[in-house]
């Protein structure tokens, strides 16, 4: 018999085998994600940072759930250079 897993134990596993969060183009990180290991594999990606005011735009609505993603996010967040932020924010908003 073939056991169902809890909506609980579904939200503790990760989608993605690899996310990468260091990908920084136009004032965006892109939040790319694998689903294996294999280097054939092409990632896509599953978000974008507008690095001027923080906002995530998603792609892949599991992205908001997955533990992993949400931790590459905040990570990415966390870790705008304050220059680079006052520059996008200037670019952003014409300053």
């Amino acid at each position: 018999m073939k056991h169902l897993k809890t909506y609980e134990q579904q939200l503790n596993e990760n989608v993605w085998n690899h996310i990468d969060n260091q990908y920084e183009e136009e004032y965006k990180i892109y939040i790319d994600a694998w689903h294996t290991d294999d280097d054939d594999e092409d990632g896509h990606s599953i978000a974008t940072i507008d690095i001027a005011t923080d906002k995530v735009t998603y792609y892949d609505d599991r992205a908001k759930t997955d533990k992993y993603a949400q931790e590459m996010i905040k990570d990415a967040i966390d870790n705008i250079d304050p220059d680079i932020k006052i520059e996008a924010q200037a670019n952003k908003y014409n300053i």
